[in-house]
């Protein structure tokens, strides 16, 4: 640095002329010290007639411009790989551009301010990634449907009404912003083209459209740079709309299949309850037949009455193993139903949970309305039996006492198994 620094000293003390055409810069007068600190910094230069030197604009590790609109001239992306010197830009400051560091240095000191020379790379860049995006055969969707350096157009197609959309580059580098960098917003356009987000560049190619149509052909371009970060944001947020239309779809699905499987296992704990309903008439009028067929044979009599006692156990304990499965269905949907409720889609869109939470309210109706037909049939099976038991007994011509005392135990049992039912369903409730 402390080169170009001495060499823009040297330069602003002596009368000079930038002669553009022919890149050099012509001293009016050239001395000894001029010729030793040239020889010494490999600076190229020539003396001519009249004692004057003249210094190569295009050095071997620095390019020389005269001012700010020479350097927007001649510009190009291969120049901006060497130190760049601006020898008196708009308000008469010397910029100076270290690429191996890029940074941007005001009268050789360090400033954060000045988005000049990054924001020139960032559109060559930009420019660049536009090419690689232009249409391949191989592709399906291509987001630039023709590039042309030559031409400086770059076209874009859509089947929306406008149809095409042109952009026009300039020949040489527009006057960008040198305050408001361009690096963020262009790193951002990028990542839309990542592999993740491959339908991205779908939406943001249509908001083009809707962003760029009204300008006029020459502004375009400039307007895109300008409003990139603005049409990257909408594109996302109606990709996102777009995703979120998809995953309510799969998630609807999904829990429809849940819905489905569930009432498919309730309709067959259901179905096994209403054939033992409907059993139960024909057991009781063939075990009160048998019984009455009997009543002159004690002991086959007691048989009867035992047998029917056990069939009366295994009949409970039936239920509670169906009232068991119930439980199991009901549990299942609830866990499949907090899982979908904890999704990061419901966190975004909390409305849409309201359909999730119907199905699983008419679930929780139906293991409900379940749960009561396995309790109806529960007493109605314990009523029932115990009638006949006592049928039964009065058979055998026991004393009344003996007849209560029976009878007694017989509901102490019911009550006894009644209770464990309900305790194993109060358990499972509290579990929620």
């Amino acid at each position: 640095m402390e080169t170009y620094k001495e060499l823009c000293q040297i330069l602003k003390s002596n009368s000079i002329l930038f002669l553009e055409d022919s890149d050099v810069i012509e001293l009016s007068a050239v001395t000894e010290l001029l010729v030793d600190f040239f020889e010494r910094e490999k600076i190229i230069y020539e003396v001519v007639q009249d004692n004057k030197c003249r210094i190569d604009l295009y050095q071997s590790n620095f390019i020389i411009f005269s001012n700010y609109s020479s350097f927007l001239e001649r510009v190009n992306k291969n120049i901006l790989s060497k130190d760049i010197l601006i020898f008196e830009d708009q308000d008469l400051r010397t910029l100076y551009w270290q690429p191996s560091v890029g940074k941007t240095y005001l009268n050789f000191i360090e400033t954060g301010s000045i988005k000049f020379f990054e924001n020139i790379i960032c559109y060559f860049d930009l420019l660049d990634f536009l090419k690689e995006q232009e249409h391949k055969e191989d592709n399906v969707f291509y987001f630039v449907d023709h590039f042309s350096w030559d031409q400086r157009v770059i076209v874009f197609t859509s089947l929306k009404k406008e149809g095409k959309l042109t952009l026009s580059f300039p020949l040489n580098v527009p006057n960008l912003q040198n305050i408001t960098s361009f690096k963020a917003k262009i790193e951002n356009f990028k990542k839309a083209f990542e592999e993740k987000n491959k339908h991205l560049p779908k939406f943001i190619k249509s908001e083009l459209f809707n962003f760029l149509h009204k300008e006029s052909k020459g502004n375009r371009f400039l307007v895109f740079i300008d409003k990139l970060d603005e049409i990257v944001s909408i594109a996302e947020q109606n990709f996102e709309i777009y995703l979120s239309d998809l995953t309510l779809d799969n998630l609807k699905k999904e829990y429809i299949e849940y819905k489905d499987k569930y009432y498919q296992q309730l309709r067959d704990i259901l179905s096994k309850i209403t054939s033992q309903i409907i059993a139960l008439p024909l057991s009781i009028t063939a075990s009160a037949f048998a019984t009455y067929k009997t009543f002159d044979n004690p002991f086959l009599l007691t048989i009867i009455i035992i047998a029917f006692f056990a069939f009366t156990i295994y009949s409970l304990f039936n239920l509670r193993l169906q009232l068991e499965d119930v439980k199991d269905i009901e549990n299942s949907a609830e866990i499949d139903f907090n899982k979908i409720k904890s999704s990061n889609f419901f966190v975004k869109y909390p409305d849409e949970l309201f359909i999730f939470e119907n199905i699983t309210l008419k679930i929780r109706q139906r293991v409900k309305l379940l749960c009561n037909s396995i309790y109806s049939y529960y007493f109605t099976l314990s009523i029932t039996n115990l009638l006949f038991v006592s049928f039964a007994i009065l058979q055998l011509g026991l004393e009344k006492r003996y007849l209560y005392f029976v009878i007694t135990v017989l509901m102490l049992l019911s009550i006894f198994f009644f209770s464990f039912i309900f305790f194993y369903d109060t358990k499972n409730e509290d579990k929620h």
